[in-house]
């Protein structure tokens, strides 16, 4: 309570930064070992389905794919430590899984995490001949471990109601995150959207 985390959305990206929102302190926490390609996505969670552990854990993407090169992704899982101000990075040791596509390589920026798995929502191209953006992809991974993202299929991403940065890059997905009570909140440049489950305890697999 009183921290949030944030993280550097580049290449080189080592860890998250924790802010003490009350005093502006603020702590490095650094993945030892560990360097991103395109960090993008952060998520806050249970450290495993079913986990029983007082702190969850610190999820990082490494999810960006600007170039649809990559066939491959990773996620990184730490401990949530104990915060306090201090003046020296924090060291934790993380445990990195990665992930291949069923299909081709996507573009992504918004993690989830459920059940101890991965989400990812992919964040599509406005395509040059229509004009038009695709919806995003919920895809999924079976279990933490290493394996294949699974395409569940298109979000339904309503148009913005003002889409001034929609107009130039196209209604995309950049961010999001599921709260406890099972709402889906997705960022886009424009609006923040929330998804609400049919109950809190329905799969997150259903949210396409």
């Amino acid at each position: 309570p009183g921290w949030v985390y944030v993280l550097d959305d580049g290449p080189g990206t080592r860890g998250v930064t924790a802010i003490d929102i009350a005093h502006g302190a603020q702590v490095d926490i650094v993945a030892d070992g560990v360097r991103g390609r395109d960090t993008e996505g952060l998520a806050v969670a249970p450290c495993a389905d079913g986990a029983t552990l007082r702190r969850p854990c610190l999820y990082v993407g490494d999810i960006g794919n600007n170039q649809d090169l990559w066939p491959t992704v990773d996620v990184w899982r730490m401990p949530e430590p104990v915060l306090r101000p201090r003046r020296t990075p924090l060291i934790v040791t993380a445990t990195i899984s990665s992930y291949s596509y069923g299909h081709a390589p996507v573009n992504a920026e918004a993690l989830l995490i459920a059940d101890g798995r991965p989400f990812v929502i992919s964040k599509e191209r406005r395509r040059p001949d229509t004009g038009r953006t695709p919806r995003p992809h919920l895809l999924a991974a079976d279990r933490w471990d290493a394996g294949v993202l699974r395409d569940l299929g298109p979000i339904p991403l309503p148009a913005p109601s003002v889409g001034f940065a929609a107009a130039m890059v196209g209604n995309v997905v950049t961010g999001g995150d599921v709260r406890a009570d099972g709402v889906v909140v997705l960022r886009t440049y424009d609006h923040v959207v929330a998804y609400t489950p049919p109950a809190p305890d329905a799969p997150l697999d259903t949210l396409a």
